[in-house]
């Protein structure tokens, strides 16, 4: 019998957050009921973690295998939304110059332009950026964007590049950061390095993913939401990269241990 990776409670809320997310924009009728898998003594594979279907759009399901469930099936829980290929570039140089770039292929379309290599991107199929449902926007409507690159100059005269990747977290990620250096006087690097949380609204459920933080865990039990704890320095909360000058002609940089980062100063 092979040791168990997974667990509903390791990792049920996000299989529910995926499932609604996806029966709902596809305008699915479904419920379902996320359960462990008996273990099993014999030598053929089996899962760790089971969801059982029940509703009148069953036959549905198992006739057409609804495309994002076969291709959960196929590629296993990996793959459950969590955008991988954004990547933010932060640059400020000795003259007060700042230069901030988000770019991003989504969760990527499958599609290359010819003799590019350059990945095009799946935006239509995003449900964080469809909140409507899929295909509900008509054409020529400008998509939403989680993408917030960020360039700003203080009084003092300290010019600041901020961004992040990290999906709809981007934005949670990057109010944290700059609030805590912009306005709270934080150390930049310190205020990267901070634990962080992020409110996910599915339906009427709303759940709070944390790092650890005493306080942030004392105020999720008082406002009573569903509490999500993650393991300190998560990728899950994005992969801030910031780069500042000053007047004087200082330069710094600051990356997050969260994702894979570099910094540069020359």
């Amino acid at each position: 019998m092979t040791e168990r990776k997974y667990s509903v409670a390791s990792i049920g809320l996000r299989i529910d957050g995926f499932l609604d997310a996806t029966l709902q924009n596809g305008g699915i009728k479904l419920s379902y009921e996320i359960q462990d898998a008996a273990p099993s003594d014999d030598d053929f594979e089996t899962p760790d973690v089971m969801v059982k279907f029940s509703g009148p759009d069953v036959d549905l399901l198992l006739s057409n295998r609804a495309e994002l469930l076969l291709a959960l099936e196929t590629t296993g829980l990996e793959s459950l939304p969590t955008s991988k290929d954004t990547a933010h570039v932060s640059v400020v140089d000795s003259d007060g110059n700042g230069c901030a770039i988000t770019t991003s292929a989504g969760y990527s379309s499958g599609v290359t332009i010819p003799g590019t290599g350059l990945v095009l991107n799946n935006c239509l199929g995003e449900p964080e950026l469809n909140r409507l449902g899929l295909h509900a926007l008509p054409p020529g409507t400008r998509l939403a964007s989680n993408m917030s690159p960020v360039t700003a100059r203080s009084s003092a005269g300290v010019t600041l590049a901020v961004g992040t990747p990290g999906a709809d977290r981007i934005t949670t990620a990057l109010t944290q950061v700059i609030g805590r250096h912009a306005l709270g006087g934080e150390d930049l690097q310190a205020s990267i390095d901070a634990p962080r949380f992020h409110v996910e609204l599915a339906g009427e459920t709303r759940r709070v993913h944390y790092e650890p933080d005493d306080a942030t865990a004392a105020a999720i039990t008082a406002l009573g939401g569903a509490a999500v704890p993650h393991e300190a320095l998560d990728m899950y909360f994005g992969g801030v990269g910031a780069a500042y000058g000053t007047d004087a002609g200082e330069l710094g940089a600051a990356g997050d241990p969260r994702r894979a980062a570099a910094t540069a100063v020359s």
